[in-house]
């Protein structure tokens, strides 16, 4: 009789493959980047960050900006950017993930949400960079990010998915803080919040369509990237491949003292009023927009 061959004989050397396929993909991609580094210096593209923190509505707004004639990008790319040069990272992420020419577009767009990722102040003070800041309120935010970490992460007690919700939404309001001070430079950014790209998408489209100067008007309609839904690249669930804006999605809830609500609620009141102290909002935009006008 003909004896089939074991499974500890057969995943080995597909695992060893994998891994060496693996670790080539990343040695061209690392040779093609440096090779990307001194058009990155000279690219006369704008490099445009959306700076938010976890479950602010990032992966909505990079797709709805993504499906504009003048912008490129995919998601999070979760690059570090510690010189200039490191904008090649973004340019061939973008390139890998698209298959678009990122050289040719006037925007190539990035997102960072997570409290780990390095924007340093050389970056930041690049005159080619642009930034929205975006900002959600803390109950919807819990919400959803203990929904996902619970997916994610089932083992972990309730307790502690919500410690970990809360440690992100306070730490990442602080750091946009930081990141806004960094830049000083109100030309370069825009505030925005989550709740005005659902409920004032006209206006909310103006600002940004101004603040970007883009060619065409934006719609509430997106394009599905090959990225979309991808896991680690932006909003993993269901609802991002609907292709467009939906106002009818169910909420979340999640359970607060009535001292961790207000805390919370006064620490987004605080950092959105010191944020647009420094950085034009959707009001003032839309100033801006009236005096153009007029």
């Amino acid at each position: 009789m003909r004896k089939e061959p074991e499974a500890e004989n057969v995943h080995p050397k597909k695992t060893w493959t994998q891994k060496v396929n693996r670790e080539f993909g990343r040695f061209i991609l690392h040779v093609n980047t440096l090779r990307m580094r001194p058009r990155a210096l000279t690219a006369r593209n704008n490099f445009l960050f959306i700076l938010g923190h976890m479950r602010s509505g990032s992966t909505l707004l990079c797709h709805l900006l993504c499906s504009s004639d003048d912008i490129v990008g995919f998601g999070e790319s979760h690059n570090n950017y510690r010189r200039r040069s490191d904008f090649a990272k973004l340019l061939m992420s973008v390139r890998t993930r698209t298959g678009h020419n990122p050289l040719k577009y006037r925007y190539v767009l990035d997102k960072i949400v997570g409290t780990q990722h390095i924007m340093s102040p050389t970056v930041l003070t690049d005159r080619r960079t642009r930034y929205l800041f975006l900002v959600r309120e803390p109950l919807a935010s819990l919400a959803s990010m203990v929904a996902m970490r619970r997916h994610f992460h089932p083992d972990e007690t309730p307790e502690q998915v919500l410690a970990f919700a809360i440690q992100h939404y306070t730490e990442r309001l602080g750091q946009l803080l930081q990141l806004a001070e960094t830049i000083d430079d109100p030309q370069r950014c825009l505030l925005v919040t989550h709740q005005q790209v659902i409920d004032e998408t006209p206006a909310t489209f103006k600002a940004f369509e101004s603040f970007l100067d883009l060619r065409a008007p934006l719609r509430e309609e997106y394009d599905i990237m090959p990225t979309t839904g991808q896991s680690g690249i932006g909003d993993p669930f269901g609802n991002i491949r609907l292709g467009r804006i939906s106002r009818s999605l169910p909420k979340k809830h999640v359970e607060l003292s009535a001292p961790q609500q207000v805390k919370l609620e006064r620490c987004y009141e605080d950092v959105l009023s010191k944020l647009g102290a420094n950085i034009p909002t959707l009001n003032s935009q839309s100033c801006t927009n009236r005096t153009r006008a007029a």
